[in-house]
């Protein structure tokens, strides 16, 4: 179902050596040693210097098993374009949907068939907070969101004109394409731009669909947008692409599933999950992170 949902994205690099703290305080992490860190660790960086609505709160959530159309983008981000695309989840039976952006007031006001609309409303401000809200024509509404807060902020002129200057630095730096994409994705990450981040890592994924890209995309939806559907249908995908070896992917991809799947309130699948992620650590030796999935095997 997400294939027709979510953008393309591209090829992610899985190296053997585990980062330094020092490492991931470098202004500049090389691109294969970020992605590592998200596949071991799975929670994404941000700047600790960025604001607060720039780097949310990406900690503990709720699942409601009632049909929401979840706010995919903007949400918990700034963005670069003051016409962003919106887009949401669909909800079954629903044939249209009423899309809202408030800031203080109602900017615009629009109803459509399809799960995405480009914004046409009143200007936007930089720095100012503004939410969408989707109702559908079955009376599901984004707001009953569990999220406390998906808001969004556009960056300032000068925000924006760094941005671009150091992707365009980037750009010129580096001469491979997918290396280019990833450092550009891992940039965005870091400064909160997550709408960007996560367009740009889509654009590829029907094109160069991999393991670790998919897991990347699934920490993502899980930890930063805090959604279990389409974090699910990553960690799924990672699981397939990995394939049957007992590879760190693999294992990474199945603990997640399991956490996902605890969210969603489905323990026996939460645990032959884990269960399975285990199997892999133990036969790569790794007892801690063995001892670590019985601690959520048994608060089921």
């Amino acid at each position: 179902m997400y294939k027709s949902i979510f953008y393309s994205s591209f090829c992610l690099i899985l190296l053997n050596a585990t980062p330094t703290l020092a490492d991931l305080k470098s202004p500049k992490p090389s691109p294969s040693l970020v992605d590592l860190y998200q596949i071991e660790n799975t929670t994404p960086i941000c700047d600790p210097e960025l604001p607060q609505d720039r780097c949310p709160h990406r900690g503990d959530f709720l699942w409601d098993s009632d049909p929401v159309p979840y706010v995919l983008s903007p949400r918990l981000s700034a963005i670069l374009n003051p016409q962003p695309t919106l887009r949401w989840l669909p909800v079954a039976g629903a044939t249209r949907y009423t899309v809202t952006v408030k800031g203080g007031q109602v900017l615009m006001r629009q109803e459509t068939t399809e799960t995405q609309l480009l914004y046409s409303g009143v200007p936007l401000q930089p720095g100012r907070s503004y939410t969408v809200v989707v109702e559908a024509d079955t009376g599901a509404s984004s707001e009953d969101d569990k999220v406390e807060s998906i808001s969004f902020t556009l960056l300032t002129p000068e925000e924006r004109a760094a941005v671009q200057a150091e992707v365009a630095e980037l750009r010129q730096r580096i001469t491979d394409p997918e290396e280019q994409q990833l450092a550009i994705a891992n940039f965005y990450i870091e400064r909160g731009l997550m709408a960007a981040a996560i367009e740009l890592l889509e654009a590829r994924w029907q094109e160069h669909p991999s393991a670790e890209l998919a897991m990347r995309l699934g920490n993502l939806y899980f930890y930063w947008l805090q959604l279990a559907d389409p974090s699910e249908y990553y960690y799924q995908q990672a699981r397939e692409l990995a394939g049957e070896a007992p590879s760190l992917t693999r294992a990474v991809a199945l603990a997640q599933l399991g956490h996902v799947q605890a969210k969603k309130r489905q323990p026996e699948a939460a645990i032959a999950s884990w269960q399975a992620a285990q199997a892999i650590y133990r036969a790569r030796g790794d007892i801690e992170k063995v001892e670590e999935l019985d601690g959520y095997i048994n608060a089921q």
